[in-house]
């Protein structure tokens, strides 16, 4: 069983990309979703996880306050640390990113949007 989340919000760190020795590529930022509550607005910070191709185009199209939409599932995992079961924190595997912001200025939204998912408009598939 699985959890499935949907949000929107910013990028809130560069995006860092790793090649694993298989060849699979990862890319890994944070986002930061804004909600609101009574005393006002309030920031929430989640690890996002996207591999392959969709990671690479994130790699190369998202940026320290870009805007996306992400759609994906919760992850946990369980680890050793001095001789202890740690729950790793949460962190989101994208299965879906759209990018919200605009194309760069001087490129067209057709070269930008096709780069990530070739017939998908502005949006990178895991």
């Amino acid at each position: 069983m699985s959890c499935t989340v949907l949000f929107s919000g910013g990028v809130a760190s560069e995006v860092r990309t790793r090649q694993l020795p298989g060849g699979q590529s990862v890319a890994e930022f944070l986002a930061v979703i804004p909600r609101w509550t009574k005393a006002g607005e309030k920031k929430d910070f989640v690890r996002v996880t996207v591999w392959g191709s969709s990671g690479a185009a994130c790699a190369k199209y998202l940026r320290k306050g870009s805007k996306v939409a992400v759609v994906g599932r919760l992850s946990g995992e369980f680890y050793e640390k001095d001789g202890k079961r740690v729950l790793s924190p949460a962190q989101v595997v994208a299965e879906h990113v759209e990018f919200l912001t605009p194309a760069p200025q001087g490129q067209t939204t057709e070269s930008y949007a096709a780069n990530p998912a070739p017939g998908r408009g502005g949006k990178a598939a895991a």
